[in-house]
């Protein structure tokens, strides 16, 4: 199959990234086609699951890092991606190539008279398969939507770290914060060693009783794992050891994600790690300078608030133009009551996913929570074009991330 004809198939199939689901996800029935053919997953040699509703992406890469520097061959699983579907399946940070990719949709194709898989079930398999296939030590696994029922539950993890769990996906996950942490923690295994970012105290209790209905030894960072910032530096006590580790991303909120990805490595008993080959686009990503050009694909109320919170944080007084386009099935009331909590000034625009938000419902929530909008337009090119001399930062949605990206002619790394 040629790659066009891989991609063209790929895209065929039901996006729930791109259209909102009805009803619960059929995860038995994805079983059944793993169980059919040849259970990939249970070939991995050391899954590592990330789970979480803000800074999963960003632990995910962070964990790439540290077992790079070990020399361990390591593969990385994340979504959605920004330009290219080969973002979403690397190895060593390495996009998995394209005859790779069309030899694993071949493959989903094949076994359509078994089940014809979505989008995100064609590209978990074909993650799982490329990693078994390629021999990789290490697999560092993204959860899509949720946990639970999430197609990454699929894999039996050794490890599963909890990111920051917060309203998000609420006509999916439920709309009390306990209920989405059970469908987060759902896909904690048994004996599990799970490490979590600080909770709210109603998400910490959720998350402790499922580890000890699984038997899995629990870790907060904070409580079991003392954390001590000290600027540039994070002190955190494991085992009676106090380790120092950098503290070099932007916003306090990734201080968390280093230090939670930084007990896991100590925890797995590594020494001598380090950062360096980290990266990652579209998180607080610096595009263009003079006039500044900053984006962040948050796509949630907690996401945007802490962008934001950051950006005011490293450009106090800056008087920034916020273009934001928001997908329909969030909060929007939650994100115009957090976007009238900084002085900026508000654009708003729509993506090309089917998901978006018109302008015309954006601009009646936003104007009903007194949030005057300084111009819209749905077309991202028209403003970025229209106030190339301000400084501007785009955020709300992976789709309008991928739109700049596209706009300046960019690849993400």
């Amino acid at each position: 199959m040629k790659y066009e004809d891989a991609i063209k198939y790929l895209f065929s199939l039901i996006n729930y990234e791109r259209k909102i689901p009805k009803g619960e996800y059929d995860f038995a029935g994805y079983i059944k086609f793993l169980n059919n053919t040849g259970n990939p997953e249970k070939s991995l040699s050391f899954p590592i699951t990330v789970v979480g509703t803000k800074g999963k992406g960003t632990v995910a890469h962070l964990l790439t890092s540290i077992f790079l520097s070990l020399n361990k061959k390591t593969g990385l699983y994340t979504s959605p991606h920004i330009l290219d579907v080969r973002e979403r399946i690397r190895i060593n940070f390495e996009k998995i190539p394209e005859q790779k990719l069309a030899e694993g949709i071949e493959f989903i194709r094949s076994k359509e008279n078994i089940k014809r898989l979505t989008y995100f079930e064609a590209l978990t398999t074909i993650a799982f398969r490329y990693f078994k296939d390629e021999g990789t030590e290490v697999q560092i696994l993204e959860a899509g939507l949720g946990g639970r029922l999430d197609c990454t539950n699929a894999a039996n993890q050794k490890v599963t770290i909890i990111t920051k769990i917060d309203y998000d996906h609420e006509r999916t996950l439920g709309y009390n914060i306990e209920k989405i942490a059970w469908e987060k923690a759902g896909i904690i295994k048994e004996k599990n060693l799970v490490i979590s970012v600080p909770q709210k105290k109603r998400v910490k209790k959720v998350i402790e009783k499922e580890c000890i209905r699984k038997k899995a030894e629990l870790f907060f960072i904070g409580k079991d794992i003392p954390l001590e910032i000290d600027g540039k530096i994070l002190k955190l006590r494991i085992n009676s050891k106090t380790r120092e580790f950098p503290n070099f991303l932007k916003g306090d909120f990734n201080s968390y994600n280093i230090a939670v990805s930084s007990a896991c490595g100590v925890l797995l008993g590594c020494e001598n790690f380090n950062f360096d080959n980290f990266k990652i686009s579209g998180r607080f990503d610096i595009l263009k300078e003079n006039p500044l050009l900053i984006v962040d694909c948050a796509h949630n109320p907690l996401s945007i608030y802490t962008f934001l919170k950051t950006l005011n944080k490293e450009y106090p007084g800056k008087d920034f133009l916020i273009i934001i386009g928001v997908n329909k099935d969030k909060n929007l009331k939650k994100v115009a009551r957090i976007l009238k909590k900084f002085d900026y000034k508000i654009v708003i625009t729509k993506s090309k996913s089917p998901r978006a938000s018109p302008l015309k419902l954006l601009e009646k929530i936003f104007s009903q929570e007194g949030i005057k909008i300084f111009d819209k337009d749905e077309e991202i090119n028209n403003l970025l074009s229209k106030y190339s001399d301000r400084d501007i930062a785009v955020t709300g949605s992976f789709y309008l991330i991928e739109e700049v990206y596209r706009f300046l002619n960019k690849e993400p790394l």
